[in-house]
């Protein structure tokens, strides 16, 4: 049968891990619930450590001296730990709902090669909300079903929705082939972790209408923080480009991350000596890129010749 480790990193989060852990040992195929505390400040260790008295499947994990070291390292040391072949996470502020692994469970068993499996989640609020929020947030899910060699560039045009890491399965090898979790990214790391794996992973749809798990909101989620995705957006490119570059992935994946790249770094208006000095910074960072069309495509110099050309007819 099926075993899958459920990954749960807990900071502060007192008021929702119970439900959490439970939604988890509550599933057959689960074989484990990995717990990693941040370094939590509040009740949320005693709370595990009482539940860990009744549940043998129930495992608490900490970082050295108890530091707080953000969602990613989190989870990787969970994944480290992990005992089983097949991993899914959950937010501690989120649960799963009844047979979460349905879907799983008959994809895998099926023996298809395929790495994981993603379904939809709904919502649960956690405080009061407007009709309009209720109705924006139902369900994150795909509006449709994608072939996986076509789920990236889907996912990457962001107009057929998207999929959570509470509806998700994936095989730990699978992770381990991405070097797992990018620690330096604060937000978006999750949706880093699935572009990369639908470049180089086989993610099959599970089901996309009925949610398998329920996301938590109330008014402390990071989703919140807009200011904090701001912050990151140009590094979470940044480092796809990069990883790309290393992983020598096909040119027309290369370039869909170097545009975003040069898009979200012209937002910033900083002027064109600026954006050469920063352009011979991330080519010295990505030398191969220095001999491609896409280092003339995308070189501010070009642009500036351009204008020079201009002035003088």
């Amino acid at each position: 049968m099926l075993k899958i480790s459920v990954i749960i990193p807990a900071y502060n989060v007192e008021l929702y891990i119970q439900k959490a852990i439970l939604s988890a040992l509550n599933q057959n195929e689960t074989g484990e619930v990995l717990i990693v505390n941040d370094g939590s400040t509040d009740d949320t260790v005693l709370i595990i450590e009482n539940l860990i008295l009744s549940h043998k499947k129930l495992r608490l994990l900490h970082h050295p001296k108890g530091e707080n070291k953000g969602r990613s390292a989190s989870r990787n040391l969970g994944i480290k730990n992990a005992v089983y072949d097949y991993i899914s996470f959950l937010d501690a502020d989120d649960f799963y709902l009844e047979n979460r692994f349905s879907q799983e469970l008959n994809l895998f068993s099926n023996n298809n090669p395929i790495d994981g499996v993603y379904n939809a989640i709904g919502v649960h609020f956690y405080r009061k909300a407007s009709i309009n929020e209720k109705e924006n947030l139902k369900v994150t899910t795909l509006s449709k079903r994608v072939n996986s060699k076509d789920l990236f560039s889907e996912l990457l045009r962001g107009k057929s929705g998207c999929f959570s890491l509470d509806g998700f399965t994936v095989k730990k090898s699978a992770l381990v082939s991405i070097n797992f979790f990018n620690e330096s990214l604060a937000v978006m790391e999750d949706t880093e972790l699935i572009w990369k794996l639908c470049i180089k992973s086989v993610l099959v749809s599970g089901d996309l209408v009925n949610p398998v798990a329920m996301r938590g909101v109330h008014d402390y989620n990071v989703f919140n923080n807009k200011g904090a995705y701001k912050v990151v957006h140009l590094k979470f490119y940044e480092s796809l480009f990069f990883w790309s570059v290393q992983e020598k992935l096909e040119a027309s994946i290369i370039e869909c991350f170097l545009e975003r790249v040069w898009l979200v770094k012209k937002e910033e208006r900083r002027g064109i000596i600026i954006e050469c000095l920063y352009w011979m910074e991330l080519v010295l960072n990505s030398f191969s890129v220095l001999f491609t069309s896409l280092h003339y495509k995308y070189n501010p110099l070009n642009r500036l010749r351009y204008v020079f050309r201009n002035s003088k007819s």
